[in-house]
């Protein structure tokens, strides 16, 4: 949803329940977001070493995603897609999304 800049994220948000009938299961605070994004090369090691970088800052209670996209092989394939979810409180759980 960051990724998209969706106006779900805003804690003022009044959707109308026609259009979306999401409640949360418990009572969610409002929190802070960060979404860096970085456009143009950026070779493999780079991406790796970042990817170290936040997953030590990042305390352990707090979820994260990384989100990187490629470019494409040729006009017909698109680009390479992946995204690294994070789990609140788990040391060594992770979701990956592998889009080619």
């Amino acid at each position: 949803m960051a990724f998209l800049e969706s106006p779900r994220l805003d804690p003022d948000d009044k959707i109308d329940t026609f259009l979306s009938r999401y409640s949360p299961q418990n009572e969610a605070k409002p929190g802070s977001l960060a979404k860096i994004t970085w456009q143009g090369f950026i070779s493999p090691t780079w991406t790796y070493k970042t990817f170290v970088k936040i997953l030590v800052a990042v305390p352990k209670e707090y979820w994260f995603a990384y989100s990187i996209t490629g470019y494409a092989d040729d006009w017909e394939t698109g680009g390479h897609h992946s995204l690294i979810l994070k789990l609140p409180n788990s040391s060594a759980d992770y979701v990956l999304w592998d889009v080619n």
